[in-house]
């Protein structure tokens, strides 16, 4: 009698629910404008690195804590992490920019804009002994 096998029927994975394209709610920001500025506020800007045209990375050093990363996925993605994702060998020209304007600033603040979608964050950068 010939062995009889069984073919295994794949199951296809379940589809996230809610919005294809998820954004943050302006209460969600709220929150986490709150939690980002009691985690970043004092951190210095040690690289910033652009994966593509909605994606950045900041690198930022912690007083007393060490490095974070924090990424920035427009338009609806905000985290801090401890690693730092594979970013391009050759940095693009505004990520070249921002280095230039935003090395070695602080974060002094991190705000909602008027409970609108938008965050701000406010940089200090001491140029010669004096705040920018």
């Amino acid at each position: 009698m010939p062995e009889s096998t069984e073919s295994k029927k794949t199951e296809p994975s379940p589809k996230p629910k809610g919005k294809k394209n998820s954004v943050l709610t302006s209460f969600e920001l709220h929150f986490l404008a709150e939690e980002l500025k009691e985690q970043l506020a004092g951190s210095k800007v040690d690289k910033i690195y652009q994966q593509d045209s909605e994606s950045f990375l900041f690198q930022l050093h912690i007083p007393n804590k060490g490095r974070k990363i924090l990424n920035i996925f427009l338009p609806g993605f905000i985290f801090l992490s401890d690693s730092k994702a594979e970013t391009p060998k050759t940095p693009s020209n505004f990520s070249l920019y921002l280095r230039k304007q935003l090395s070695n600033a602080r974060i002094r603040n991190i705000r909602q804009h008027s409970f609108e979608r938008a965050l701000e964050i406010t940089f200090e950068k001491m140029d010669n002994g004096k705040k920018q």
